[in-house]
């Protein structure tokens, strides 16, 4: 996972994971500052690494501040935990959520944890489709014993086609009153989501190390300070230990204390693979991270052996992550490249658009003629790579760059 990426997965598991305390920022290390959070680098400045400038209010977490003053059971509360992750961006559970394997090991849990949901505001979450939604706002409303409710739960797929005649003859009612529920039904809100914050925002690039320099040897460096810290409860961990517990007690606490430390565990795993990566690669684009020169070519293949490990793995290791050096900050995917006829992608990228730039624009040059053209600067590939990289550039063909 990306640094952003982790970041929400982590806090999301803390809430549905009882043993996962989550503790905030280091202050001295992360401050939020007009927007942007700084970590301080090795060379003494600071790296702004910008944040939401304001609160997201999500409905997630307009749900989680009220369940704060409801005094649950634990496996009630438990079970509520997860009926929030399972949330969808609009407010709605799975239609199947009461088949899933969770709610039929709990089901008094989860049945009681989905009526405390349905209670919350905005009116309508935790339903399972549209029609519940709605159903659950009429109730609030008080209106259960209406036709507006019977058409939300069992003809509201005629009424979007405004099939009032099939309606009012299933219902032995008037057409006129059909139309009549119709307008209360447009005035209830069929996405519980709406009025909240997406919560989406810019990913900014946030770097999981730095490149900084020891006695003139490139040394790299953690910037982990940018996430809360994540540690195993005590008091929860001790509590699994107890005789007193019931068999299902004692089950649910191992099966919470064995995914706390599984994750824990995957998270320190992650930061050693990315360190691992990142001191490999500080050598074999040593040039780059000194002077900021070109990059040289480099495979994951090369830094796989070097490590012991699949070339897979380096894979995972390096995609959404980022390095700061005195260059700024950069895609570690980006320190890969393949040497290809004489040059990597990038030299060869760039010569093209020199080309091209010395060209006659009244008399384009063609792939073909591309191709020759660098053959005389030492770079031998084929036409179609030509064709490749000038559209990865944004280039168009001969005929779109005609000037007449």
């Amino acid at each position: 996972m990306g640094a952003e990426e982790l970041e929400e997965y982590m806090h999301e598991l803390s809430l549905e994971n009882p043993l996962i305390d989550e503790k905030p920022r280091k202050a001295d290390a992360y401050i939020a500052s007009s927007g942007c959070g700084r970590v301080r680098m090795q060379n003494g400045q600071d790296l702004e690494l910008p944040i939401p400038d304001k609160v997201r209010n999500t409905l997630k977490m307009s749900l989680n501040e009220q369940i704060q003053f409801y005094h649950l059971p634990e496996s009630t509360a438990a079970a509520l935990r997860l009926l929030l992750l399972n949330l969808d961006e609009k407010g709605f559970l799975p239609e199947n959520i009461t088949g899933t394997k969770e709610w039929k090991k709990k089901p008094q849990a989860f049945a009681e944890a989905l009526t405390v949901l349905q209670s919350l505001e905005p009116s309508g979450v935790g339903a399972r489709n549209i029609s519940e939604c709605l159903c659950l706002q009429l109730e609030r409303m008080g209106k259960k014993e209406t036709l507006a409710y019977v058409i939300c739960k069992e003809y509201l797929q005629h009424l979007v086609k405004s099939h009032f005649n099939h309606i009012s003859k299933a219902l032995n009612v008037e057409e006129s009153k059909v139309i009549e529920a119709k307008k209360l039904i447009a005035s209830l809100n069929p996405v519980p989501s709406n009025g909240f914050d997406d919560g989406k925002y810019t990913i900014w690039a946030v770097p999981d190390v730095e490149i900084a320099y020891d006695g003139g040897e490139p040394v790299v460096v953690k910037l982990d300070s940018y996430m809360p810290e994540y540690t195993i409860n005590q008091y929860y961990e001790q509590m699994g230990s107890r005789k007193d517990l019931s068999e299902e007690e004692s089950g649910y606490l191992r099966e919470k204390i064995n995914q706390a430390k599984w994750a824990l565990d995957c998270v320190d795993r992650r930061k050693e693979m990315i360190v691992a990566c990142a001191e490999v690669m500080a050598q074999e684009q040593r040039e780059y991270f000194e002077t900021g020169g070109k990059i040289h070519p480099c495979s994951m293949n090369d830094i796989a052996n070097k490590l012991g490990v699949h070339p897979s793995t380096v894979s995972r290791t390096v995609k959404n992550k980022y390095i700061a050096c005195r260059w700024g900050i950069v895609p570690m995917s980006r320190l890969f490249t393949q040497e290809i006829g004489g040059g990597t992608s990038e030299e060869i990228t760039e010569a093209i658009k020199n080309i091209i730039r010395e060209e006659d624009p009244k008399h384009p040059l063609s792939d073909n003629a591309l191709c020759k053209s660098l053959s005389e600067r030492g770079f031998e590939v084929a036409r179609r790579t030509v064709a490749k990289y000038r559209d990865e550039a944004g280039i168009p063909p001969a005929t779109g760059r005609k000037k007449r």
